[in-house]
């Protein structure tokens, strides 16, 4: 056994409608950055970023998307968050 989870955190996803807002303006990558970042700060948001960055402490985490270019994704920005927090 390997004791592994997984385990999905819409509080930490990008919201539909900044994913929506993407798929129209995908030259507007930097913007929806900084929107994401925005959306980080709400209180349930910033909570589970709060318990990420304990847990990692601990154990080691990962995050994954559909992505597949982390440059080019939400999730380098949240693994900055995890790190900050």
């Amino acid at each position: 056994i390997l004791n592994y989870f997984d385990l999905w955190l819409p509080s930490v996803a990008p919201s539909r409608e900044l994913l929506h807002w993407l798929k129209e303006n995908p030259e507007k990558f930097d913007q929806v950055l900084v929107k994401y970042k925005r959306e980080m700060q709400q209180t349930e948001s910033k909570q589970t970023i709060l318990l990420l960055a304990k847990m990692a402490k601990e154990t080691p985490i990962s995050i994954g998307c559909y992505c597949a270019d982390e440059s080019h994704c939400h999730r380098s920005v949240l693994r900055e968050l995890i790190e900050k927090a």
